[in-house]
Formats: structure tokens, sequence, C-alpha cells
């Protein structure tokens, strides 16, 4: 019966134990990564230039999309008539934002 203990503690016991050993290193080399900052450079940078792309690119369109408040509250005692040029621009805009069809 111990033959057969030690035979399990040594098959299953040894690399469970080296399992946990590894992932508990990982976690601490993690931790000391984050601790000091040990980022790769060009990972960090990418992940900027692509926060920045997004910003931008959402500020363009609260822009758009003030320019569109301004217009239709300048408009509102005026409603009779549309302004065929600007919705003409922005039928050009929306085509080349999306690049649908509609035109």
């Amino acid at each position: 019966m111990d033959e057969f203990f030690f035979f399990l503690l040594t098959v299953l016991g040894v690399p469970m134990g080296l399992y946990f050993l590894a992932a508990y290193l990982k976690i601490k080399l993690e931790s000391v990564r984050q601790k000091h900052n040990l980022e790769d450079p060009k990972q960090k940078t990418e992940s900027t230039q692509k926060q920045i792309e997004y910003l931008l690119s959402e500020n363009e369109e609260m822009k758009e999309e003030l320019r569109n408040i301004k217009y239709l509250l300048s408009r509102e005692t005026k409603r009779e008539r549309i302004d065929f040029d600007y919705e003409k621009e922005q039928m050009k805009l929306d085509y080349d934002a999306k690049g649908s069809l509609s035109l």
C-alpha cells in the first residue's frame, strides 16, 4: 500500500506541483512587469496611437452632429423651405464616410 501511495504521489503530485509553481511564477512575473511598467514600448505606442485615432474620429462625428443641430435650430422658424445645397453636401459627406450607394 505504501508503494502505491508513493507511486500516485510521484505520478500525479509532481506534475501538478510543477504546474502550480509555473502558474504562480507567471502571475508574479506579470505583477512585476506591471509594477515596473516593463511593457513593450512598440506595443504601448501602437495602443496609444489607436486611442488617438479613435478620439479624433469621434471628435469629427461630434462636430458634424453639432453642425447639423445648429443648422436645424437656425432653420426652425423657416421650415417651409429646404436648403438643397446643404442637403446635397450632407449626402456627399455621408457617401464619402460610409461608402454607401445612396446617391
